[in-house]
């Protein structure tokens, strides 16, 4: 009795002291809400639909102002839109925190615990999945949430039955189709369940779930484009040229260390499915299955990997003696199974709620200016071209910067991160001049392009300095600004110095 007493307190000592650590962890990352640069475009394109409605072809650039344009996340930047007006990009931060907060910090240990896992292993497991891209200020936080409510609900018919709730998902699907592309992964879940239900032979089932999945895709037609939403989510197979966005690159061939400890999560989860493959139903092994081969190949899909996994892993391991909670088979109808069920449902979204906000507040104080958190910081570039407007007229620029300068009302430019627009072909002669590969002056030539800003690791800057046809007029060693190396360069450079040293 008393090693039974001692061995619970020692784990729930040290599930408190992992789930600090979670917290401690969630904390420490809040600031990569503001890490991409694709927030500012969709700020600015939330707030022109609030002023103008949905543009037919693009607001933002000089190079593409007649392309007809398909802003797929269009909900999702109107809400942006709306929160910078009220709060400015303080609030639009703030809001992604708390939304990633309660996906890491309550979503997914109360789905464990509910099921009987003991805390320790289930905040053991969290400390690995905290991900940077859980956190950014972009559509995907919606499809996170919506992946989370469809499991929910899936799991719900699959266990209880056919109730009213499952017809909360065709108007989920509404709002999933106009916030971001990952819809598709709302239909594959249902119609992932609806097979595994035929190949089970669930009846009541198989008829809910097949109207639920017609329901779903009739659903996603709801939206200011119709079938062309489908059509041009279909086109991402061949548009833009993915080889050069860095997320959608497959993780080993990035940075390893950087992505260990979520593949040690998939390794981890992947052994509990396998070892309790029995309590892991036939949707579980496909969802999983998939959403773990597309995390291996594209960064960008290991969140959804472990949203996929994680509810599957858990059902293993609450089957499996060594990771229950006592009194696992009546957990909910014990005093200590609504002990913990409340703990789920009532403390950790107030924890993680808190966690986001205070984490924020200390990282981001409303009192003091607040600018996207890149590594590559373009803060003083973009101040210096704020201050002198004149040198955007056809500007070569990085997509980064692009992005800024619409952001900061400074468009048209030439290219921003929105390379689903702009398009494979444009995208590969940009790539091409970028890397300085041959021709890259003539391609500037084809542009009539007056001044540049490039990224100093890339090779066109390196190319700039060797080449005696243009100027550097500014260089904080991350961004550098270029004029050509003409009579009307030269005095441009010459004021620009004389007014920097004055200031």
């Amino acid at each position: 009795m008393l090693t039974n007493k001692l061995e619970k307190s020692l784990s729930n000592g040290f599930a408190a002291a992992l789930c600090m650590f979670c917290l401690g962890k969630f904390g420490s990352l809040v600031g990569h809400t503001l890490q991409c640069g694709d927030t500012g475009w969709l700020i600015k394109t939330g707030q022109y639909i609030l002023a103008h409605g949905i543009p037919a072809t693009d607001p933002f650039s000089f190079t593409c102002p007649d392309r007809p344009i398909v802003i797929y996340q269009w909900l999702f930047a109107v809400a942006l839109g709306a929160l910078f007006q009220q709060g400015g990009l303080w609030l639009v931060g703030l809001a992604s925190a708390v939304v990633a907060a309660l996906i890491y910090l309550c979503y997914l240990p109360a789905s464990m615990i509910r099921l009987g896992v003991k805390p320790v292993y289930v905040f053991g497991l969290l400390s690995l999945v905290c991900s940077p891209v859980f956190y950014w200020a972009r559509p995907q936080l919606v499809s996170f949430v919506l992946i989370a409510l469809f499991t929910l609900i899936l799991e719900h018919l699959r266990t209880k039955g056919y109730d009213r709730r499952a017809w909360l998902l065709p108007p989920l699907m509404v709002l999933w189709a106009n916030s971001h592309s990952f819809w598709f992964i709302g239909l594959l879940m249902v119609a992932t369940y609806l097979i595994a239900a035929i190949f089970e032979n669930r009846k009541g089932s198989r008829k809910s779930l097949a109207m639920l999945l017609v329901a779903c895709f009739g659903a996603v037609l709801l939206n200011p484009y119709g079938w062309g939403l489908v059509h041009y989510n279909i086109s991402f197979t061949t548009e833009p040229d993915f080889g050069s966005i860095r997320e959608l690159q497959p993780s080993l061939l990035l940075h390893p260390k950087f992505f260990f400890a979520n593949l040690l999560y998939l390794a981890l989860a992947w052994s509990a499915i396998i070892v309790g493959r029995r309590a892991v139903p036939l949707n579980g092994l496909l969802l999983a299955t998939v959403g773990s081969v597309a995390a291996l190949m594209f960064y960008r899909f290991e969140p959804v990997a472990i949203l996929l996994t994680w509810p599957y892993a858990g059902l293993a391991l609450s089957k499996m003696e060594f990771f229950q909670s006592a009194g696992d088979s009546t957990l909910e109808q014990t005093n200590l199974g609504a002990k913990r069920l409340k703990l789920a449902i009532i403390c950790l979204p107030i924890l993680a709620i808190g966690c986001a906000i205070s984490s924020f507040m200390c990282q981001f104080p409303p009192e003091k200016p607040i600018w996207f958190t890149n590594t590559d910081t373009n803060l003083e570039t973009t101040k210096f071209l704020k201050r002198h407007p004149d040198l955007l007229n056809r500007m070569f620029c990085d997509p980064a910067i692009g992005s800024s300068l619409i952001f900061e009302n400074l468009a048209p430019v030439f290219i921003d991160t929105r390379f689903d627009f702009y398009g494979r072909q444009f995208c590969s002669e940009y790539n091409s001049c970028f890397n300085a590969e041959l021709g890259w002056q003539d391609y500037l030539s084809k542009w009539q392009v007056r001044s540049l800003c490039v990224d100093d690791s890339y090779p066109i800057y390196k190319a700039l300095l060797a080449s005696k046809s243009w100027l550097v007029v500014f260089d904080d060693h991350h961004f550098s600004v270029w004029l050509p190396n003409n009579e009307a360069g030269k005095k441009r450079q010459q004021e620009l110095a004389i007014k920097n040293t004055n200031e």
